[in-house]
């Protein structure tokens, strides 16, 4: 076929065959880069999550007795009535032990959360 073909017409016929091997080459190249892209981000993200997973390994003994901690001087939590009515007994018997008035204790309104029970009382007190 090459044969048959003139001078001019093989130039053409090269310069398109070159033509689609650039653009294919093209294609492929940037599929690949882009695939390097991606496993790159991928990569640097899990290696990310393995310091942090590494920090929160070298401190468990610290955490742990942290949590120790909470749970010994925390109580859980339960309904806000009581334990509104158990911190506020909390706080007379505590102003009585150091010798505080209270003229009066009153509970507040407090926000609902819901990873822990907040407190909120309003207090007025005299000192000796």
């Amino acid at each position: 076929m090459m044969a048959q073909m003139s001078q001019r017409e093989k130039m053409l016929a090269l310069l398109v065959g070159g033509a689609v091997t650039i653009f294919l080459n093209v294609l492929v190249v940037n599929f690949f880069l882009g695939k390097y892209r991606e496993y790159s981000a991928a990569k640097i993200k899990a290696e990310g999550d393995l310091n942090g997973f590494k920090i929160l390994e070298s401190e468990r003994e610290r955490w742990a007795k942290r949590d120790a901690w909470l749970t010994a001087n925390l109580r859980p939590m339960g309904e806000e009535a009581e334990t509104d009515k158990a911190q506020r007994d909390y706080l007379k018997a505590l102003a009585q032990k150091n010798e505080i008035l209270i003229e009066s204790i009153s509970p507040g309104k407090a926000p609902s959360v819901t990873n822990y029970t907040p407190f909120n009382t309003t207090l007025q007190c005299k000192a000796k």
